[in-house]
């Protein structure tokens, strides 16, 4: 039998290798999807009309249809495929050979079908979501891809249930377990799930967290579909909760029958696979009529219900008023949550800015001040950053970044205007009061789409233990919204603060939000902050890393002395990571450093330890974009910069800066110059981005812009000259520095 040509990775992300073994990684993302669709279509040919539709549903129809034929060469020239024996194509349909190419979903879906007495095969093979990370910007993909990976689910879910009933009937209990958690992954609301989970704990002696796993499936069912746990599920919590010892073993899943599906048809998985299904009867209300006849009410009777309808609705206005009240300054009650909840308005998905992400979203808003001083702004904005530093650690949660949330302060907006704003789930807002001594810290969760508040509690600690508090309130948002961290990231929170000196860490804080003002004032005073943090706290691993930031843009901006300013930034990154090896941002400025200094390689290695660090970083997300423009990786580059801008959509105009850069190399100067022109105002001194603008200008023809332009940098620096800024771009090819060197002369600079 003949070897497959090619090898396809579509399950947790995608990856593609050639006969030889070697990977091919030059693919864009459109390629991507493309040769995934042809592939998961298993030799049948697709029309062009159906592929520049599901791909390019932006786009008008020859516009649509050009992109899929560059798209088309590129494919066939990476693969590499000079003689059509891959790609099969004509006027009208595109193919791949039947044969050619072997995708893991696949080899899934056949050890799926074929579900053994032990199923380890396909749970094996079942290494992440279809095309995981993968984002193309089309509505008609996404819903291609949407409906394709809820199938998948179904036969992943079936494998996993299977998998955790054997595993648990050999009293392997943490291999059961994790089958149950990776089922409860796809689907949170499967009753069988939680019911294998609860037999597991109770079968390792850990009976209160099996009676507290029916509470978590309890809640959601409520949640979700406003109805109780099945019989099967209240049975086996009863018999656990009276330590009845016999539990007798039902099927994990309550559709039992195994997935079946053609396996040499990869892609279209079959529709008639098992799919847990609940069904929702309607819940009448509690004072539903009892009989079709229309009640008969007296007078007297009627004004009284007229009179406690008009109460009600007077009751409603008032705390809607004072809503904050009890979940502000007090311990909550359930019944005060549960009222706040009913008078909240819920988010809708369809009016999201932004789609949600995979996983649980949420924004941090700026707390409020409840104290009378003032100057008790710098510890509010100190708390709301702590815990947004913290929850960014988390790989399981997408946080949108400080700089972002912070766009919220002092505007009155309703949970679910923030919720479509951003396009996240969850809210978490809250309030400082400070006296000499203690802190009072109140927090609700609110989930957006339901307006339900998750959790709400308030903290009184003294001062110094503030750190424990925010870490506390992390911990708790991670279990309301059924996250999970590991041991690394436990860690990391822990010492994610990095000092446990108040005066310290307000220091650095302060620092921190001058220094992303981007001026030359801004930027010494933050230094100034970042060396009070240090002095009292000399082992305060951010406050070094701050430090160090404010050398990188006096260099970076043409400000001082480059080389004497990019060492003290890269001593002050190492003396950073030395005290702390596991906190990203050091990495994401020893990146910059060692980008700037021509070392890309090595710049590449220190950013991605940057995200590994810190998943949810935005700005070391956006770091990498303009590393990658150096290297050429366009299409790697605007994937890093929207996933920055993701993570902030009310983002630092830097990352705009950096999009426009993005798309100038890219060939696209008229996109540059829109967004440059707009987003100018938010670098008053900045250079740079005045750079990418009047070469953007000279690209387009724009020569007298391009001048005028070259005026307001010379006003900003009269020494400023073309070798000045050749000097400081590290790029791959240096072919381009030469012409963007000739196109800053024809702009008018001098050098």
């Amino acid at each position: 039998m003949a070897v497959a040509p090619l090898k396809l990775q579509v399950l947790g992300g995608f990856r593609l290798w050639r006969a030889d073994g070697s990977s091919v990684d030059t693919l864009g993302r459109k390629e991507q999807a493309l040769l995934v669709y042809l592939a998961l279509h298993d030799g049948r040919p697709q029309t062009r009309d159906r592929l520049a539709n599901i791909l390019w549903s932006d786009r008008g129809e020859p516009q649509a249809r050009h992109s899929l034929r560059q798209s088309l060469t590129a494919l066939r020239r990476e693969l590499p495929d000079p003689d059509g024996a891959i790609v099969v194509a004509d006027q009208e349909t595109i193919a791949l050979h039947s044969g050619t190419i072997e995708v893991d979903l696949a080899q899934f879906i056949r050890a799926a079908t074929q579900l053994p007495e032990r199923p380890d095969e396909a749970a094996r093979l079942f290494v992440g979501d279809l095309l995981e990370g993968l984002d193309v910007r089309s509505d008609e993909f996404d819903n291609w891809l949407t409906t394709e990976r809820s199938r998948l689910h179904n036969v992943a879910a079936t494998v996993f249930a299977r998998l955790g009933a054997f595993r648990l009937a050999e009293h392997d209990h943490d291999a059961a377990i994790a089958a149950a958690q990776q089922l409860l992954n796809l689907d949170p609301v499967d009753e069988g799930g939680h019911r294998l989970l609860m037999r597991c704990y109770a079968a390792t002696g850990r009976r209160s967290a099996a009676l507290r796993q029916f509470n978590i499936c309890a809640d959601l069912l409520v949640r979700h579909f406003n109805t109780a746990p099945s019989g099967d599920t209240v049975r086996l919590y009863e018999a656990i909760r009276d330590e009845v010892t016999d539990l007798t073993m039902s099927p994990a899943r309550s559709s039992g029958a195994a997935p079946t599906a053609t396996a040499g048809n990869a892609g279209a998985l079959d529709p008639t696979l098992p799919s847990p299904t609940i069904a929702i009867g309607s819940v009448e209300p509690v004072f539903a009529r009892t009989s079709n006849a229309p009640p008969t009410i007296g007078k007297p009777r009627k004004l009284f219900y007229m009179a406690v309808a008009a109460a009600l609705l007077i009751a409603a206005g008032v705390w809607r008023w004072f809503e904050d009240i009890d979940l502000i300054f007090f311990q909550p009650s359930s019944i005060a949550q549960t009222i706040d909840s009913a008078f909240r308005r819920k988010a809708d998905i369809g009016r999201m800015r932004h789609p949600l992400p995979d996983k649980p979203s949420i924004v941090v808003l700026p707390f409020e001040n409840l104290s009378s001083d003032p100057a008790q702004e710098v510890l509010v904005d100190a708390v709301s950053e702590g815990i947004t530093v913290v929850m960014a650690s988390v790989a399981e949660l997408f946080v949108i970044d400080r700089s972002s949330a912070l766009s919220f302060k002092g505007r009155s907006l309703r949970v679910k205007d923030v919720a479509e704003e951003l396009g996240v789930r969850y809210v978490l807002e809250g309030s400082v009061q400070s006296s000499r001594e203690r802190v009072r810290v109140s927090a609700r969760l609110i989930d957006a789409l339901s307006g339900d508040t998750l959790w709400a509690d308030r903290f009184d600690p003294i001062a110094t233990d503030i750190f424990k508090t925010l870490d506390g309130i992390t911990l708790r948002i991670v279990t309301a919204v059924h996250a999970s961290i590991n041991e690394g990231e436990q860690e990391r929170i822990a010492f994610a603060h990095g000092t446990r000196n108040l005066d310290a860490w307000l220091a650095a804080t302060q620092g921190l939000h001058l220094l992303r003002k981007l001026t030359r004032a801004d930027t010494a005073r933050a230094r100034e902050l970042y060396t009070r943090a240090l002095e009292a706290d000399p082992d305060y691993a951010g406050a070094w890393d701050g430090l160090g930031w404010t050398y990188f843009l006096d260099a970076w901006q043409g400000w001082s002395a480059a080389d004497e300013a990019m060492g003290k930034a890269l001593e002050n990154a190492q003396r950073a990571i030395a005290i702390n090896p596991t906190r990203g941002r050091p990495y994401a400025l020893l990146g910059a450093v060692t980008m700037m200094s021509r070392d890309r390689d090595a710049a590449i290695v220190y950013f991605e330890r940057a995200r590994t660090y810190s998943p949810g970083d935005a700005e070391a997300a956006a770091l990498i974009a303009y590393a990658l423009t150096y290297m050429g990786d366009l299409d790697g580059a605007e994937a890093s910069i929207n996933q920055a801008i993701r993570l902030s959509p009310n983002a630092p105009a830097w990352y705009h800066w950096t999009l426009a850069r993005v798309r100038r190399l890219q060939g696209r100067a008229p996109l540059a110059i829109d967004i440059l022109e707009r987003k100018l105002r938010g670098f008053p001194e900045s250079i740079a981005p005045r750079i990418e603008l009047a070469l953007a200008y000279t690209e387009v023809g724009r020569r007298q812009d391009a001048r005028a332009m070259a005026a307001e940098i010379l006003r900003i620096n009269p020494r400023y000259i073309v070798a000045t800024w050749a000097n400081a771009q590290p790029y791959a090819d240096q072919g381009i520095v030469r012409r963007e060197m000739e196109s800053l002369r024809l702009a008018g600079f001098p050098g």
